[in-house]
C-alpha cells in the first residue's frame, strides 16, 4: 500500500491579514511543513477580507507594500505558494474582473469546476481549471474544487455568474481523476453542502469551507475536515487529522513587516474611543438576542441618517475579541468590515414587519440576527411571530410609512426581500465610517435596553 499523502488545509482566513503577528506565524508554520509528501490547499475566502482590504479598496492613493483590496493577501501567497485554491464567495466581492486579476497574480493553482460565465468555466482564460494534478513523493495527486451555490445571491458584484450543482461536479471530477492519479483530494467551499460533496465524490479527503464551524468526519468513506476559519488542519489520506489553532511558531519577519506597514499606512491603529466595560463579540452573544454590540451598530445607522429605525442583520457582524480599553478605528471597522453604503429607505409598516421577521429564529435557523434602534420588539419563540413591535414607543402601524437605515447589502440582495432598491431615499457614504464616528461620539457606552424581548424562549 502506498504511503499516505499529507494535506494541510485552511479556509476563510478572511480578516487574518489585519493581524500582522497572526498572518506571519501562519506563514512560518506552513513553510516549515512543506515537503514532497505534503500538499497545501485552500478551500476559499482566503484572499483578504477585513479592515485593511476594505479600507484600502475605498481609499485610493495610499502607498502600500502591495496592491489594495483583496490583493493585500498577495505577500502571503507569494511567501507560502499554496498548491491549490478554490473560490469562496468573498473572493468575488469586487467582481469577476478583480477575481481574474487575483488568479493571474497569486502563485497558486486555482481550481473550481462549477463556477461559470455565459462563455464557460469562470476564469479559464486566466488559468482556472476544473481539476489540478501534482507529482508528490508518495504518488500522483488529483485535486478538484467546487464552490457554494449561494455565491451569486450573496455576492452582488458576481450575480452574473452561474453556479452548477457542486455535488454533481465533485462526483464527475473525482471519477475522472480516479482513472489517472493515486490520490483524489477535494476543496469545497460549500458549507452545509460539504458533507454531501464528500459523500458523492470518490475522494480520499475533502477540505471544506464557507461555514465557520469546525468539523471532521467520514462521509460514505471520504474524510471531510473543515477548520471553520480558525487555524489550519493537517490530515492524511490514511484518515488521521489534527487541527492547529494556536500557532506558536516564530513569525516570518518579512510577512510581519509587510502587514505592519499596511496597518500603519491605513492608520488603523488610531484610537477613537475608550471602553471601560468590554463589549463582547462572541457568536453566542451576537446571535441569541439583544447585545451591546448590535445595539451600537443599529444606533450608529440611525444617528447618521435621522431615520425612524436603524436595522442591523447580525449576519454581517464579525466575531472577535471584545472591544475594551483603547479602541482603534480598525477595531471598530472590524465589527462590520464591508464597503457597503449606508442607505435610507421609506417602507410601509407591513414591509418593515416582514423585513424584521427575516432576522428572527425560524425552523431552518434558530439564530437571532435582528438588532434595532428607535424600536422595540417582543418575539414569541413558540409561535415564531411578533407579539408586539413599537416604533419610538408607538405600536407599528401597517399602513404608515417609516424611514429605515440599513447597510446597502441588505437592499441589493434577497436577504430581507421587502427592503428593495425602489424604496431607497438616499445614500450616506460607507457604513463603517459611521460606525467609527459613532464610537468617537461615545456610542460604545451603550447597554441592554430591552429592545429585543423573547419571554417564552
Amino acid at each position: 500500500m502506498a504511503d499516505p499523502l499529507t494535506v494541510i488545509g485552511y479556509s476563510d482566513l478572511e480578516g487574518i491579514y489585519d493581524e500582522p503577528d497572526s498572518i506571519a506565524r501562519l506563514g512560518s508554520f506552513l513553510l516549515a511543513r512543506r515537503d514532497d509528501d505534503t500538499l497545501l490547499v485552500g478551500a476559499g475566502d482566503n484572499t483578504a477580507l477585513g479592515v485593511a482590504s476594505t479600507v484600502s479598496h475605498n481609499k485610493p492613493g495610499v502607498e502600500l507594500p502591495t496592491r489594495p483590496g483583496r490583493a493585500i493577501a498577495a505577500p502571503f501567497y507569494r511567501a507560502v505558494e499554496p498548491d491549490v485554491e478554490t473560490f469562496g464567495n468573498h473572493d468575488l466581492d469586487h467582481g469577476p474582473a478583480d477575481a481574474r486579476d487575483l488568479v493571474r497574480e497569486f502563485p497558486t493553482g486555482w481550481t473550481c469546476g462549477n463556477l461559470h460565465t455565459d462563455d464557460g468555466l469562470f476564469g479559464a482564460d486566466a488559468g482556472v481549471r476544473p481539476t489540478r494534478t501534482f507529482e508528490t513523493g508518495v504518488g500522483r495527486v488529483g485535486v478538484f474544487g467546487v464552490t457554494t451555490t449561494q455565491l451569486p445571491a450573496i455576492t452582488p458584484n458576481a450575480s452574473s455568474l452561474r453556479v452548477t450543482n457542486p455535488v454533481d461536479a465533485a462526483r464527475t471530477a473525482a471519477a475522472d481523476l480516479r482513472e489517472r492519479v493515486d490520490y483524489v483530494i477535494g476543496v469545497s467551499h460549500c458549507g452545509r453542502d460539504d458533507p454531501a460533496v464528500a459523500a458523492a465524490a470518490d475522494a480520499d479527503l475533502v477540505v471544506g469551507g464557507h461555514l465557520h464551524e469546525r468539523c471532521a468526519g467520514i462521509h460514505d468513506g471520504t474524510l471531510l475536515v473543515r477548520t471553520g476559519g480558525s487555524g489550519v488542519v493537517e490530515a492524511t489520506t490514511g484518515g488521521k487529522y489534527a487541527f492547529h489553532d494556536s500557532i506558536r511558531t516564530a513569525p516570518d519577519r518579512s510577512l510581519l513587516d509587510t502587514y505592519t506597514r499596511v496597518r500603519e499606512a491605513l492608520e488603523l491603529d488610531t484610537v477613537v474611543a475608550h471602553v471601560d466595560e468590554p463589549v463582547v463579540r462572541d457568536r453566542e452573544t451576537l446571535t441569541t438576542g439583544e447585545s451591546r454590540l448590535v445595539n451600537f451598530v443599529a444606533d450608529a445607522y440611525r444617528a447618521a441618517t435621522d431615520a425612524d429605525v436603524g436595522v442591523m442583520h447580525a449576519s454581517s457582524l464579525r466575531t472577535g475579541p471584545p472591544l475594551a480599553g483603547d479602541v482603534s478605528a480598525g477595531d471598530v471597522i472590524a465589527v462590520s468590515p464591508f464597503g457597503n453604503r449606508l442607505t435610507t429607505l421609506s417602507v410601509s409598516g407591513t414591509a418593515l414587519r416582514k423585513a424584521l421577521a427575516v432576522a428572527c429564529p425560524a425552523a431552518e435557523n434558530d439564530r437571532w440576527l435582528l438588532s434595532v434602534s428607535g424600536a422595540s420588539v417582543v418575539w414569541d419563540d413558540t409561535t415564531g411571530a411578533f407579539e408586539r413591535i413599537r416604533i419610538d414607543g408607538d405600536p407599528l402601524d401597517a399602513e404608515d410609512e417609516y424611514t429605515v437605515a440599513v447597510q446597502e447589502y441588505f437592499v441589493v440582495t434577497e436577504t430581507m426581500p421587502t427592503l428593495t432598491e425602489g424604496a431607497v431615499q438616499s445614500y450616506h457614504g460607507l457604513q463603517y465610517d459611521h460606525l467609527v464616528a459613532h464610537a468617537a461620539n461615545g456610542g460604545l457606552g451603550i447597554g441592554i435596553e430591552d429592545r429585543i424581548v423573547r419571554p417564552k424562549q
